[in-house]
């Protein structure tokens, strides 16, 4: 399933971590969190 569109900048992703209701994914990275909202494709930083 896609769920966002991540810079091909970012470093490599660590871990992907789901809310309890399922309706934010969190990708880890080495310096970054990053916040998507399912659905919506909304990113927080």
């Amino acid at each position: 399933m896609y769920i966002a569109h991540l810079a091909e900048d970012v470093d490599a992703i660590r871990r992907i971590h789901w809310s309890p209701y399922n309706d934010v994914v969190v990708f880890e990275t080495g310096v970054y969190l990053i916040a998507v909202r399912v659905p919506g494709y909304q990113t927080v930083k």
